[in-house]
């Protein structure tokens, strides 16, 4: 907490400047607010090239508009912007299709420069909300603000978690999870009950069963074994305690991986090791979820 108040107060304060505190919101942010909060948004900068924007003002602002965000301070480099921006590069923002399958839903453009390079931004392939002037009172958002709908351009609604390490690439179906262990955050906007949607099916034909297990920030929430190859829908209720505000850890572990290329004797050739194909990969939030028995 008191390093969040360090954020904001430089956000508030600066080379001539003195904002009280409440900050007059942005205009850009009640539009934000009327949409339905599932998911996650990111903020863009553009300086004059658009990539993804860490300030202590981003962080201040979903006190205003309900919304979590991405992006995080710029002091402290966030471990899903450094994995956004390490697997995808630049790219990420030519494929917003990839952003709409890890939960991302609208994206908040900050013209931060005059001379932004608007040819290069591939605005065009989402949906515009409109784009906003910044407030007449001082404010630490005093430059004009876009919002875009991200579709999903045909991809599913796959997850809102950040699938960091053993995972695929993202599919038109979905996703395969590599090797014998997977990595993922999930972005808790508050303290409470959650639940854990999974669709999720085993590599097969497999000699022995598949078998999936689930932890958050350490805890076991829950364990799963495939009895055929058939595709399965898990639900695991996760209690409030286990929840952090703001990320959290997920680890997913599997009996086994094997690549179709050895499954099918070179007639698959896909050389990746696969366990689990997952069609879904969702936690809601639900603060009145009365929770009996919570799986360890």
């Amino acid at each position: 907490m008191a390093i969040f108040s360090l954020w904001m107060l430089e956000s508030l304060t600066g080379p001539g400047r003195w904002i009280p505190w409440p900050p007059t919101p942005h205009p850009a942010f009640a539009t934000l607010r009327a949409q339905v909060p599932e998911g996650l948004i990111v903020d863009l900068a553009a300086v004059p090239q658009v990539r993804i924007w860490s300030s202590g003002s981003i962080l201040m602002a979903p006190l205003f508009h309900g919304w979590p965000t991405l992006s995080g301070f710029e002091a402290v480099d966030p471990l899903w912007v450094r994995w956004l921006t390490g697997r995808y590069g630049s790219e990420i923002l030519a494929h917003p299709e990839r952003l709409s399958a890890l939960g991302v839903r609208y994206a908040l453009l900050h013209i931060l420069s005059p001379t932004w390079e608007e040819a290069r931004w591939p605005g065009g392939r989402m949906e515009r909300l409109g784009c906003f002037e910044a407030p007449p009172q001082p404010s630490p958002w005093d430059h004009p603000i876009c919002i875009y709908h991200i579709p999903s351009h045909g991809f599913p609604q796959l997850t809102n978690m950040l699938l960091v390490h053993g995972w695929s690439g993202i599919e038109p179906w979905g996703i395969w999870a590599e090797r014998s262990e997977a990595e993922a955050l999930w972005i808790a906007p508050q303290v409470s009950s959650a639940l854990l949607e999974l669709r999720a099916f085993p590599i097969c034909p497999s000699p022995i069963p598949q078998r999936i297990e689930v932890w958050l920030n350490g805890i076991r929430i829950g364990a799963q074994q495939f009895s055929s190859c058939e595709e399965q829908d898990l639900t695991w209720e996760i209690p409030a305690r286990w929840v952090r505000k703001g990320t959290n850890h997920l680890l997913f572990r599997f009996a086994y991986a094997v690549s179709p290329q050895t499954l099918t004797g070179g007639q698959n050739p896909d050389p990746r090791t696969l366990s689990v194909g997952f069609r879904r990969l969702w936690i809601h939030p639900v603060p009145s979820l009365s929770l009996r028995d919570a799986p360890r």
